[in-house]
């Protein structure tokens, strides 16, 4: 089994024998693929199809995720932290799947129907999932790389990343679609 898959099905056993190990890989392979792999998805979702011509700039636009990640952990860690953040990026195997599951719906389903698949109460729920199994994978992954304050790390680390990323990302629309909630 692929240590991907351990540290997605058994992230607090996977952390425990990765974070041992010395691995020569090289620490920048999983964000790299990580901002491809958005890219890649924003491509599929919009177009129905993998095009240059779009996956090429959102991918750009989300490797501001890992740097502001990897920033984070170098802030959080404070030292050497290559092995570190090779074995963060390991745990983003939830997120991967999701997106690449949500953008395979709007490729294959017209938009309506891609929205009554995606959106309240289904796509509420998988999101609750997903970020709920991230964060036990994330503390599993402070837990064992720095077990001095791994739930402060934690919430640190989340609510610096999320802010700043819901702040690039969501910015334009995700203050008026948050008042039109409230109904202000």
């Amino acid at each position: 089994m692929s240590e991907e898959l351990q540290v997605l099905l058994r992230p607090h056993s996977a952390y425990r024998r990765l974070a041992r190990v010395e691995a020569a890989a090289v620490w920048w392979h999983r964000p790299a693929f990580f901002a491809l792999l958005c890219g890649y998805v924003a491509s599929l979702a919009t177009s129905g199809r993998v095009t240059l011509r779009l996956a090429g700039p959102a991918a750009v636009y989300a490797s501001l995720i890992p740097l502001i990640e990897i920033a984070m952990l170098r802030v959080l860690l404070g030292r050497k932290i290559g092995r570190a953040v090779d074995l963060f990026f390991m745990g983003h195997a939830a997120w991967s799947l999701w997106m690449v599951a949500l953008a395979g719906i709007f490729a294959i389903l017209d938009p309506i129907q891609a929205y009554r698949v995606t959106g309240p109460p289904w796509g509420l729920m998988s999101l609750s999932v997903v970020v709920g199994w991230s964060a036990y994978t994330d503390w599993c992954f402070f837990r064992c790389v720095s077990p001095r304050r791994p739930v402060r790390n934690l919430l640190v680390q989340r609510v610096v990343c999320w802010s700043i990323g819901l702040a690039i990302f969501g910015g334009g629309s995700l203050w008026s679609g948050l008042l039109g909630i409230l109904g202000v």
